[in-house]
């Protein structure tokens, strides 16, 4: 039997090192087994962008995370409202906006005087899921490989048939995970399972961006962790894109008693269809035609409180936002010519010795007339 040993890794998008409950002392399949001894993972920091056609009311989301993990394989799960639609996509779209969101440069020179001195993709083909056997309850509605990942959407009815299809799948679990699970499967979400492609992955690999596309009322984000992702996470920048058609502001929840997300909104401004259309072109999106509001939010909560998920609208304040200018100053000291040294020095003290002899001679009338 294989020796590989695999690890799920929920984080935000909800990725999280997947124990075992059942520990084993010989070389078996993954299934239901303990990582070893020392196994880490964790998200170092995350960039995101939803694209939401109000429209079609179809979101596109894409999410880049840096993975720090000495596991010799994990995978992850990404929650969505509705059935997703999956890509592989490319990671050149996030300097883009990026550059579209970046304080202003501003160059200033300064003019001192000095004083008087002279000194000088890999494969998408669809895997078809036909004859597999799957535990009643679980559905599974797709199977794909897209990039660097296998890929398989799930709509479960209950806990026990996914956690059935977790473990003949190789995935493990941990009691709070399941609670995660849980919350998803009475909200009637879809999970997608994913997992590293063949083996050991790569800083390539697990750094490959997918695109998921969905329907939903409005832009949502899913920003809901396992109890023990939320109390054991280190600082990490969450850096999230969201292009409308108007500046938006985050609330966890949907309820009355949603809270404000903690992100900042650093940028939110009207931005031409062309710089956009290139973006979009260089990410691998569908081409999509509207008056394009774009708003960022940086996220530095430590530790996060991803208790509910992110639902988006439109915010009551439409004020454009920018970052504070960056600005660059050279100062330019300006000093005197040696020439003009000499020349101002020469008129000193010509100018001393003139006033020195009328001096004198001034004195010298005063004394003749006593």
């Amino acid at each position: 039997m294989s020796g590989t040993k695999r690890i799920a890794l929920p984080a935000l998008l909800l990725l999280g090192i997947l124990t075992a409950m059942v520990p084993s002392a010989e070389p078996v399949r993954a299934c239901g087994i303990a990582p070893p001894h020392g196994f880490e993972a964790s998200v170092a920091d995350e960039t995101a962008l939803i694209v939401y056609d109000s429209a079609t009311k179809t979101q596109h989301f894409l999410r880049l995370a840096k993975f720090e993990t000495t596991s010799a394989d994990f995978g992850f799960f990404v929650p969505t409202p509705s059935q997703p639609a999956l890509s592989e996509a490319s990671a050149d779209i996030f300097p883009l906006f990026g550059k579209i969101t970046e304080p202003i440069t501003i160059y200033r020179t300064v003019r001192q005087e000095s004083g008087p001195g002279c000194g000088g993709a890999a494969s998408s083909d669809k895997m078809s899921g036909v004859g597999e056997t799957m535990p009643i309850g679980v559905r599974v509605l797709e199977r794909k490989r897209v990039g660097a990942f296998d890929a398989a959407v799930l709509k479960a009815e209950n806990l026990k048939s996914l956690q059935d299809w977790l473990k003949e799948n190789e995935y493990s679990s941990r009691l709070t995970l399941e609670a995660w699970f849980d919350e998803y499967i009475r909200l009637g979400w879809y999970m997608t399972a994913f997992k590293v492609a063949g083996g050991t992955p790569t800083a390539a690999s697990v750094n490959t961006p997918v695109l998921i596309s969905f329907k939903t009322d409005v832009p949502v984000y899913p920003y809901r962790e396992p109890l023990d992702q939320q109390r054991t996470q280190s600082k990490r920048l969450f850096r999230l894109f969201v292009l409308s058609d108007a500046r938006v502001e985050g609330r966890l929840g949907n309820a009355a008693d949603a809270r404000v997300f903690a992100g900042m909104t650093v940028w939110s401004k009207p931005v031409e269809a062309s710089s956009i259309d290139a973006a979009l072109n260089a990410g691998n999106f569908p081409s999509i035609t509207s008056n394009w509001h774009l708003t960022e939010f940086e996220d530095t909560s430590n530790p996060r409180r991803g208790t509910d998920d992110l639902y988006f609208s439109k915010a009551k304040s439409q004020n454009y936002v920018e970052r504070p200018p960056f600005e660059i100053v050279t100062v330019e000291i300006i000093y005197w010519p040696i020439s003009l040294c000499f020349t101002v020095c020469g008129l000193f003290v010509i100018l001393l010795f003139y006033g020195s002899i009328r001096l004198g001679r001034r004195v010298l009338r005063k004394s003749e007339h006593r």
